[in-house]
């Protein structure tokens, strides 16, 4: 009887697996529109018509940077179906209003998870690139230019 349970947990790691394996694969295929989302507040912080674009001093900062947001956006995505999976699994073993209790978590937790997403893209992200570019001044406005 016990292993008709390791075989199904098998079953969901490997399910998971390969939801990554997808996500990852599909997230690099989009690579360069995940890089300007990621980038959206910057546009809307940094004005100047010229500086609208990313420096790469190499191929290999360019690839890293598609792979560290290919693995962040499959991580985090990933990580929601494995705790969908995770409360699929426990919620036949539980009573009623522990199972609701549960299904009431996980949704909670994931709408404070998108919340996050969208008061970090829309408001913390702008004001975090208004303080660091708010270093790189003018000749007019200071004595000592530093140029990052």
């Amino acid at each position: 009887m016990l292993k008709v349970y390791f075989l199904e947990i098998r079953n969901r790691f490997v399910f998971i697996a390969f939801a990554w394996i997808l996500t990852f694969v599909i997230c690099y295929w989009y690579k360069e529109t995940l890089l300007f989302l990621f980038s959206k507040p910057l546009v809307g912080v940094y004005t100047e018509e010229l500086n609208k674009y990313f420096i790469a001093t190499g191929l290999t900062e360019l690839f890293s940077s598609y792979m560290l947001i290919s693995f962040f956006i499959s991580n985090q995505l990933t990580m929601v179906f494995a705790i969908s999976q995770v409360v699929i699994f426990v919620t036949p073993a539980l009573y009623s209003y522990e199972s609701k209790k549960v299904r009431h978590f996980f949704f909670f937790s994931f709408l404070l998870w998108l919340l996050n997403i969208v008061f970090l893209n829309s408001f913390m992200f702008s004001h975090v690139f208004n303080f660091f570019l708010s270093f790189q001044g003018t000749p007019v406005e200071s004595f000592a230019v530093v140029h990052f």
